[in-house]
């Protein structure tokens, strides 16, 4: 059975991508969180904006899950402590998007 037959129509299907884009933009916001509190921490005790590598994964961050790319792992590998676990999740996410909008497991 392909996947797209497990939904009873197309809107069906747009509202299962629309709840996996907010899964998305939920772990992204997780991330950004991060880094912000890390700067605003440089800041603080440094009295200077520092951190680039953690500005650099803030703005790197795509928008929807078809705009991850394996840069996006790289950075977050280089610079979030709890990386693997983050990148299992985006990787699951990613995966489910793609599931949902080909139709295929």
């Amino acid at each position: 059975m392909q996947l797209s037959e497990a939904f009873n129509s197309k809107a069906a299907q747009k509202r299962a991508l629309k709840d996996v884009n907010c899964a998305f933009a939920l772990a992204c916001d997780t991330i950004k969180d991060w880094c912000v509190d890390q700067m605003e921490r440089c800041v603080q005790s440094t009295g200077e904006r520092g951190l680039p590598e953690v500005e650099e994964l803030y703005f790197a961050l795509p928008m929807y899950p078809h705009q991850w790319r394996a840069k996006h792992e790289d950075i977050i590998r280089l610079v979030y402590p709890e990386s693997e676990e983050a990148i299992d999740l985006f990787n699951g996410i990613i995966g489910m998007h793609k599931a949902i909008k080909t139709g295929e497991r």
